[in-house]
């Protein structure tokens, strides 16, 4: 076979230490050597070390190398520093379902029948176009989730405020939170409501409207409706108090 090699100019990654790992988890024993600063090579003498090689460059590509080519599509959306961190945690979240390594592999396998030098940046531009794209729709899709998202603080803060505002109608409104995701509000006298959904809109509506002067939460859910009783918190503050 010969000798091959990897190389990066603008990802600034450790290509040997990150290479090694995705080697490691192929179960190959090539040895990696460091050339220069962006620069590593390996002598492979068969076809199924080569198999190997391009199998653990496919996870580097999918995987430690998508995060950059994220940032610079996330980089130039018209938004706040800390608000581009954020979208950018997200899209990188979900392109950790972006897959492909079959296809990528063999990408590569086709490469190096025809090259022995392997820059990054270049096949990541000429060759994996369609992944690019499928990366693209991570961030659109975190773009989504930041929207929803800010809608919902907004909301929030609006219920919150109203709910500021609003005289206390009643004193004390127990809020029993069941693992089935349902949740059932009872009061002083006795009065009963069942929500068969917990959903936040629904309660928060139904609590403003009783204005009770105290709110105790009794998360009998395993964690499963914590994400309800984190957001009664924001609305009602120091009102709230939980029970397990």
């Amino acid at each position: 076979m010969g000798i091959y090699s990897v190389n990066t100019h603008e990802y600034g990654i450790d290509v040997k230490r990150i290479l090694e790992r995705r080697l490691k988890q192929v179960s190959s024993k090539l040895i990696l050597e460091k050339t220069d600063k962006e620069t590593v090579s390996t002598e492979i003498e068969s076809e199924k070390e080569m198999e190997k090689w391009c199998s653990a460059l496919s996870r580097l590509l999918l995987h430690d190398i998508a995060p950059f080519e994220l940032a610079k599509i996330v980089d130039a959306l018209p938004f706040s520093l800390d608000e581009r961190k954020e979208i950018l945690k997200e899209a990188v979240k979900n392109s950790k379902n972006v897959l492909g390594y079959s296809a990528i592999r063999k990408m590569l396998l086709e490469y190096f029948k025809e090259d022995d030098s392997l820059n990054l940046e270049g096949f990541v531009f000429f060759r994996m176009a369609d992944t690019k794209s499928k990366w693209e729709g991570c961030i659109d899709d975190a773009l989504h989730e930041f929207a929803v998202r800010n809608e919902y603080l907004e909301l929030m803060s609006v219920w919150a405020s109203f709910a500021k505002m609003s005289p206390n109608r009643t004193g004390e409104v127990n809020v029993i939170l069941h693992p089935d995701g349902s949740c059932t509000l009872t009061d002083e006298s006795d009065s009963r409501i069942d929500c068969t959904r917990c959903t936040f809109d629904g309660i928060v509506s139904v609590l403003v409207g009783l204005a009770p002067e105290h709110i105790t939460v009794y998360d009998m859910s395993a964690g499963e409706s914590r994400g309800v009783a984190e957001l009664l918190v924001r609305v009602f503050e120091d009102r709230v108090r939980f029970l397990k």
